[in-house]
């Protein structure tokens, strides 16, 4: 997995844009993502870590993305081992979360690799690919610069 990330280096909740509990959100979905309590979902409707896919089950751990987990740390829902139980409500709200933050929004870049397109011809095709580690390398990426940086975080072996 990812190496340690020095939180000291982390820039300002205000340097980022963020509101101090986005920040803690993000930096707490970047610990569990680290620790592997999140792991890769790599098809719609299965439980896990998936940059393309909603959750659309609303009592298990269904996919969500990186915005997705945020939202449910703000919204205090209980996770065991990485793994989600949540009422549609509170799928609802973790999709309008993500959704109010795709276009010209400070997170806009983390939540949505959009210059990933242009490896892949297939709208969104590499988004389902990008694995924990990935994800990790673009949020540490985005704590410390301010720019997630995908095609850096895709391409580390």
């Amino acid at each position: 997995m990812s190496a340690m990330l020095d939180e000291s280096a982390i820039l300002s909740a205000k340097r980022l844009g963020l509101s101090e509990e986005e920040l803690n959100a993000l930096i707490q979905t970047r610990r569990m993502l680290a620790e592997a309590k999140i792991g890769h979902a790599p098809g719609e409707g299965m439980a896990g870590f998936n940059m393309n896919y909603q959750a659309k089950r609303w009592d298990c751990g269904a996919a969500c993305c990186i915005g997705g987990h945020m939202s449910l740390l703000m919204q205090g829902v209980p996770s065991s081992d990485g793994v989600f139980v949540l009422t549609r409500e509170e799928a609802i709200t973790a999709g309008d979360y993500v959704n109010r933050r795709e276009f010209d929004h400070v997170l806009s870049p983390l939540f949505f690799p959009r210059e990933l397109e242009e490896l892949d011809n297939d709208i969104g095709g590499l988004w389902d690919k990008i694995t924990p580690e990935m994800a990790v390398r673009a949020i540490d990426s985005f704590l410390l610069t301010g720019n997630p940086n995908w095609i850096v975080a895709v391409s580390v072996a």
